[in-house]
């Protein structure tokens, strides 16, 4: 038990690591609590840890690592019926993708994570994934699809309450408009994206 506590708090000070966009503490403290983790045969913890590095691995652009990464995490997810988790780790795992110009794949995981995040409560798992296949469709130029899934976030986040999701789904809205050549629409939700950020901050 003391060595899973210790495992534990290094997650946790990893947490904390990339909030401050401290990558190279976090790879250090994750390292750690992965081998710890392990050690006691914890694959839950060894698999936060692991989803954890992919994050951080995506930020800084080591996107074949971060693949690689939130693979094995999501297997383990998987094993453990984790359903939350598992949903996490798709998204990400698709953000990848994205990046790495893979559309075709990306969708075929945002649809798995839009499956596993459905009906779980509170939503916003599900109205993260709907963003990233808004930000998906926006990609390809598929601008009516894009508007749908962004506002489809819109109506969940308003209905949870959520200020700064509303303002990334304002902000998407914004995007397919002004692509859309809807010069109007796109200036009003802009600009109310705009608002509700500085309200926030």
């Amino acid at each position: 038990h003391e060595v899973r506590g210790q495992a534990a708090i290094l997650y946790s000070i990893g947490s904390l690591h990339v909030a401050q966009q401290r990558f190279d503490l976090v790879r250090e403290r994750s390292a750690t609590a992965a081998r710890l983790f392990r050690t006691v045969g914890d694959d839950q913890g060894r698999a936060l840890v692991t989803s954890q590095l992919a994050y951080i691995d995506r930020l800084s652009g080591r996107l074949a690592t971060a693949g690689a990464e939130y693979e094995e995490a999501l297997t383990i997810f998987r094993q453990t019926s984790d359903l939350i988790a598992a949903a996490y780790v798709l998204h990400g795992l698709a953000q990848v993708k994205l990046e790495l110009g893979e559309l075709d794949e990306a969708r075929h995981l945002l649809s798995d994570a839009l499956r596993l995040s459905r009906g779980l409560r509170p939503g916003r798992a599900e109205a993260q994934v709907l963003h990233r296949i808004g930000e998906s469709y926006l990609l390809s130029g598929e601008l009516t699809q894009a508007l749908h899934s962004f506002e489809a976030v819109l109506e969940k986040v308003r209905r949870l309450g959520d200020p700064i999701g509303e303002t990334y789904a304002l902000h998407g809205i914004g995007v397919a408009r002004l692509r859309q050549g809807e010069l109007g629409q796109a200036d009003s939700a802009l600009q109310h994206a705009l608002d509700l950020a500085r309200a926030s901050h």
